[in-house]
This record gives structure tokens, C-alpha cells and sequence, in this order.
């Protein structure tokens, strides 16, 4: 996988870790953070995505425009992978979403313009 060939949004499955613990789930992904910065590296940023309900900073999706099987919403909780622990793409997050994750992560992450 390039970061070349999927822009920020691209829903893709991945296997993942458990917080705190060795065992591993596949799971969907969303690809964030900028190309250029990623492109040759062999990591790529991205946040979970998960059926559970959304928490106050969960960003719900129009989940059937981003390739998924059920209601969705990403965590804002950037996780830093490989790129062989990606196997598939799934899809795309709508606009609307991709925008809204964005807000979500400047808040997250403590980068509101001030």
C-alpha cells in the first residue's frame, strides 16, 4: 500500500491491537494524516472504526458510503501501524464525515485555533 494511492478517508481493514494486550482483532481503519509526511515511510496514522455507540467525541458515519456492513463511528484515537498489518480496502469516508473527523481530532488532540 502506498500513501500515494489512497487520499486521507480511505476505510480500509486492518488487524490491530486490544489496549493493553498482545492479542490482535481485524478491524476497520480510516487513513489520516497527511501523504507527504507517510509516503515513505512504512507506517501509516489511521483511527478505528467501531460498531460500539459513540462516545461524546465519536465521529458517526454515513457507514454504508464507507464500505461497512453496520452503523459506525470512528474514535478520534490516532494509532500508528504498519503497513502489512493492512489487508484490504473497504472504502471511503463521505465529505461530510472526513470533515467532521478532522474537527474531531483538532479538538482531541488540543489543536483549536485560538
Amino acid at each position: 500500500m502506498s500513501a500515494r494511492e489512497f487520499p486521507v478517508g480511505t476505510v480500509f481493514v486492518a488487524e490491530t491491537h486490544f489496549e493493553d494486550s498482545t492479542q490482535a482483532k481485524r478491524r476497520p481503519v480510516v487513513l489520516i494524516g497527511a501523504a507527504d509526511y507517510w509516503r515513505d515511510d512504512e507506517k501509516v496514522c489511521v483511527c478505528p472504526i467501531t460498531t460500539k455507540p459513540p462516545r461524546s467525541q465519536d465521529v458517526p458515519l454515513a457507514w454504508r458510503h464507507a464500505g461497512l456492513r453496520r452503523e459506525s463511528c470512528v474514535r478520534p484515537r490516532p494509532i500508528i501501524l504498519r503497513r502489512t498489518r493492512i489487508t484490504h480496502r473497504v472504502g471511503g469516508l463521505a465529505p461530510e464525515d472526513l470533515t467532521a473527523l478532522r474537527a474531531a481530532l483538532r479538538h482531541v488532540l488540543d489543536l483549536e485555533a485560538t
